[in-house]
């Protein structure tokens, strides 16, 4: 059956893969929302995403230049409602991932965004007798500061958050969770999401880079971790996979799937450096947290003011994720969904290496993409 989606995000890694696999089938028409930028239309900007993609056949994919933070994506009533009109799935990625944004500036995109999407995919049930739901990529940060293991509907604020982008993605699950019980949607929640899995690919500003760039050009020979930090990762294909197949399911609407390694999964601080020590052939030992507060960091900032800030400046993003311990996902909803698919969640160790050799052959994907003209998905809004 001919699907027509209307897709945002598509300028951000995960948008990106979701748009390629859907192109896939000629079947689809593809509508992906995008702002111009600079000189460039919304329609360049498409182009120049899917040469970046390998996506040779464009002509059932077009641009429409709005912004998801506008009432009605800012777009004249007649192209609204001529959408509402043919659009039979929505996906929607889009968000701003920046963790140093104020919380009103990051409401905007985040829960504005989600509320203008809520209010499209109403319009879209009402005016399509085809439309099938909405397919909203959330995050399993929503889970904040909570310890323990963390469930597909389990969704509280009682713990407080490591940053406005966790507490604006929690803000938005829960108003199209109010607004559930009339309108279809699929809840997604991946963690942390870096390249391809078999050949590491990733723009230039993938999540992981600035921590590792900086780790990179660490000059002190020990590095603040919390040995007992387990990061859950997951590479994009697995993530935009999982959501084109249980999306394709309408037995899956009004549910929640963590997109997630889960706690069998997860893999440790330290078996990270051991893997960048084996790439990069950088060797650094580990140091407690206390430490570096008390001792290394008052010198440092002494010693090398400059460096101290550019440090600082980095490091404070993503302090609580190497610091502080996390909660962990269970994927079970999603091992039940994706039975019998072909769809297995990775082995971590394996795609970050990948991940990391990709880094360091292509300078974190700068010599492979040109320095990429896209933002990527911790890079701002997609």
């Amino acid at each position: 059956m001919k699907k027509t989606y209307f897709i945002t995000g598509v300028s951000g890694f995960l948008g990106e893969e979701i748009m390629t696999i859907l192109a896939g089938d000629r079947e689809n028409r593809i509508y992906c929302l995008i702002r111009g930028q600079k000189e460039l239309t919304a329609q360049d900007r498409l182009r120049a995403i899917c040469r970046d993609a390998g996506i040779a056949e464009t002509d059932r994919i077009s641009a429409i230049e709005g912004d998801i933070g506008k009432e009605g994506f800012g777009l004249s009533s007649e192209i609204y409602e001529n959408l509402a009109s043919e659009v039979t799935h929505i996906i929607h990625s889009a968000a701003d991932v920046r963790f140093n944004q104020t919380l009103d500036s990051i409401r905007k995109t985040n829960v504005g965004g989600t509320r203008n999407i809520i209010m499209f995919t109403r319009h879209c049930k009402e005016r399509n007798p085809r439309f099938s739901h909405l397919a909203y990529v959330g995050t399993s940060f929503v889970a904040g500061k909570r310890r323990g293991l963390v469930g597909e509907n389990d969704l509280t604020g009682q713990y407080g958050f490591k940053n406005t982008y966790e507490q604006s993605k929690f803000e938005a699950e829960s108003l199209l969770r109010e607004n559930m019980s009339d309108i279809p949607v699929v809840i997604y929640r991946p963690s942390i999401i870096v390249g391809l899995s078999e050949s590491g690919k990733a723009k230039p500003r993938n999540v992981i880079y600035p921590m590792l760039r900086l780790f990179l050009t660490w000059n002190v020979p020990a590095v603040p971790l919390n040995t007992k930090t387990r990061l859950d990762i997951v590479p994009v294909d697995f993530v935009a996979r999982s959501i084109v197949h249980i999306s394709s399911n309408e037995e899956n609407i009004g549910k929640c799937f963590p997109l997630v390694a889960g706690p069998e999964g997860t893999i440790t601080l330290p078996a990270m450096l051991k893997m960048v020590k084996s790439v990069f052939n950088k060797n650094t030992r580990v140091i407690p947290s206390s430490v570096w507060r008390m001792a290394i960091s008052p010198v440092f900032r002494r010693v090398k003011p400059g460096l101290h800030k550019k440090v600082k400046r980095v490091f404070n993003a993503f302090e609580p994720y190497v610091w502080e311990l996390s909660p962990q996902y269970s994927p079970d909803s999603t091992r039940r969904a994706l039975e019998g698919s072909g769809i297995d969640i990775p082995d971590a160790r394996r795609f970050i290496m990948n991940c990391f050799m990709y880094a360091n052959e292509t300078n974190f994907g700068e010599l492979d993409q040109g320095g990429g003209s896209e933002q990527a998905d911790a890079a701002g809004v997609m």
